[in-house]
């Protein structure tokens, strides 16, 4: 008896690629949308504005790792502080044998350069540390004078006083980002324009609340002022119009 042959042709081959009845999308285009979520998440923790800045951050990254190869960053790190050491101890040990070999004339008037060359460098770390002293108070002075005066002001509304003072400079992102980091930058530009949008809301509710104003715009009534203004569709009509033109110039003159 020949072997029964089975009809296929309604066989289901698994539900892979069937859309959901509910969604209207098949998991195929849910799985996609869902990495496309967490990528964009990815990139806007880490503060890349796109897929190729993100690679060429990883391939940095691999190319430096490539360099380290299989050695312990710590056993690198340890051996960097260690070779700083024995570098310091030598040159200790240079200037201790150069010091054997000059007489004492030679050797306190090198002393006392040394000793000239620490207060120098004392007396500037101190005025270094006063003039960012003197800088951190005029900030200071400024972000106080600003933000009491903008609080003082009753014209401008409450919700719209923090985006006034930012506006202003006072804890401004732009005051602390690495402006040679375009990462960073992409990232103050990007977080700048959701404040924006965020003021434009609070604007649209304002209006919506009846608090913003609309100036009235008054109405002209009546027919356009005439402009002496020709309508001029040919040539023959262009060289009659400049004819009455001058004709009424120069007979005007007279």
């Amino acid at each position: 008896m020949p072997d029964e042959v089975k009809d296929g042709t309604t066989e289901v081959i698994g539900d892979s690629g069937k859309a959901d009845p509910d969604s209207g999308k098949s998991p195929d285009t849910e799985a996609a949308l869902e990495a496309k979520g967490k990528l964009d998440d990815l990139l806007e923790v880490h503060g890349y504005d796109s897929l190729e800045d993100l690679t060429e951050a990883i391939q940095n990254s691999k190319s430096v790792m490539s360099k380290i190869g299989d050695k312990d960053m710590e056993e690198i790190l340890e051996k960097a502080n260690t070779l700083d050491k024995y570098n310091e101890y030598w040159a200790a040990e240079e200037l201790k044998k150069k010091d054997e070999n000059i007489d004492d004339s030679d050797r306190i008037a090198r002393l006392e350069k040394e000793l000239d060359s620490f207060k120098s460098g004392k007396e500037k770390e101190e005025s270094d540390r006063k003039t960012q002293q003197e800088a951190e108070k005029v900030i200071e002075d400024y972000r106080t004078e600003i933000t009491s005066f903008i609080g003082k002001q009753e014209e401008i509304p409450e919700e719209y006083r923090s985006f006034t003072i930012e506006f202003l400079g006072v804890n401004n992102p732009f005051n602390e980002v690495d402006i040679t980091n375009k990462v960073a930058v992409r990232k103050m530009a990007k977080d700048s324009v959701k404040k924006i949008q965020d003021f434009e809301q609070v604007v649209i509710k304002r209006y919506l609340e009846g608090k913003v104003k609309v100036p009235d715009i008054t109405k002209i009534e009546g027919a356009a002022p005439e402009t002496g203004k020709v309508d001029v569709k040919n040539l023959k009509q262009a060289r009659t119009s400049m004819a009455e033109i001058l004709t009424k110039k120069f007979m005007g003159a007279k």
